[in-house]
C-alpha cells in the first residue's frame, strides 16, 4: 500500500472509531471521577439535579413570617443570592416550597412571629448550609420556629433547622 492509501485508510478507520466510540469518548470526558482526578470540581461541570424541598414549620400560638435565601453558585455573594418568603404561616401550620437544583448555599435566616400585636424578630445564629456538607439535592429542609415562653420577647422563640435525608 502507497503512503497516501494508508493515511486515507488510517482516516477513514479513525472516523469510524470515533462515531462509534464517540459517546464512550463524550462520556469519559464529563465523568466526574475523571474530573476530579484532573484538579476540577464536578458540581461545576455536571450541577446536581433535582430538587430542594424547604418547609416552614411554625410551632407557636401565632403568625410567623418566615425569611431565607439561596444562592444557586458556591461563591458568596451578596448579589447572587435570591430571596424566598413563607408570609403568615399559621400556628400549628407549615409551607413547604420547592427548589430545583441546583442550590449551593442556603441560609434560613429571620422569622418574625407576630405575637400580641407586636413582631418579634427572631434571626437564626448558625453557618449557612452548603451542598454536599449539609445536604444534597433530593434533601428536605424543615426551618422551625418554636415558643419556649409566652411569646413577648426574642428569648420566647427557638430558630431550629433541621435536615432530612430524600430518597
Amino acid at each position: 500500500m502507497s503512503n497516501r492509501s494508508s493515511r486515507i485508510f488510517l482516516l477513514v478507520a479513525a472516523a469510524l472509531a470515533i462515531a462509534t466510540d464517540g459517546c464512550v469518548i463524550a462520556t469519559d470526558l464529563v465523568n466526574p471521577s475523571l474530573l476530579t482526578g484532573l484538579g476540577f470540581d464536578p458540581q461545576t461541570v455536571i450541577p446536581p439535579q433535582g430538587r430542594l424541598v424547604v418547609a416552614f414549620q411554625n410551632q407557636t400560638a401565632f403568625p410567623v413570617f418566615f425569611g431565607a435565601a439561596f444562592s444557586r453558585r458556591e461563591a458568596i455573594d451578596v448579589n447572587k443570592f435570591e430571596v424566598l418568603q413563607a408570609d403568615d404561616v399559621g400556628p400549628d401550620e407549615t409551607r413547604s416550597m420547592v427548589l430545583d437544583c441546583p442550590i449551593a448555599v442556603f441560609v434560613p435566616a429571620v422569622a418574625a412571629v407576630v405575637a400580641n400585636q407586636a413582631a418579634v424578630v427572631v434571626t437564626y445564629t448558625g453557618s449557612e448550609l452548603d451542598v454536599n456538607r449539609d445536604y444534597v439535592c433530593g434533601d428536605v429542609i424543615v426551618v422551625r420556629v418554636v415558643q419556649v415562653g409566652p411569646g413577648t420577647a426574642e428569648g420566647d422563640f427557638q430558630f431550629q433547622v433541621e435536615l432530612l435525608p430524600g430518597r
